[in-house]
């Protein structure tokens, strides 16, 4: 490991991975604040008023410049970005597919294991289940 690492860890009482972590951040930062041109930029990012987040420093990088320039504007003047809109359920999260999946991991143990699974889960949900067989 890193002996300059280590001894900053020592003594600020961290572990080493929080120094290089903090480290990668004040980078992330330092570009930000070259890119945005303001030295008074830093001052804001790291200001108790702006919400910057380790996450957020890196999502940011990743954007294309121009967006992350206004990105950064918006952080400093409003102190935090939107929130993006929820992306709608992908068809792995429908209701019926996740039955399905459900009902595959339940066989593995039989399908008597499955059904007493079922009538769990309805008592749980105050429902009955009805025994019908089907053909599918």
């Amino acid at each position: 490991m890193n002996s300059t690492t280590r001894q900053l860890a020592e003594k600020e009482g961290v572990s080493e991975r929080t120094i290089k972590r903090d480290g990668v951040f004040a980078h992330v930062i330092d570009k930000l604040v070259t890119e945005y041109g303001d030295p008074e930029a830093r001052c804001k990012l790291l200001g108790a008023d702006v919400k910057l987040t380790h996450g957020l420093a890196r999502q940011l990088l990743k954007m294309p410049p121009e967006e992350r320039k206004a990105a950064v504007k918006q952080l400093i003047e409003q102190g935090e970005l939107p929130r993006a809109k929820k992306k709608e359920r992908s068809a792995a999260h429908q209701p019926k597919q996740v039955a399905r999946t459900l009902v595959a991991r339940l066989k593995t143990r039989g399908d008597d294991h499955a059904l007493a699974v079922l009538q769990q889960m309805a008592r749980l949900l105050g429902r009955e289940v009805s025994e019908k067989s089907s053909d599918k």
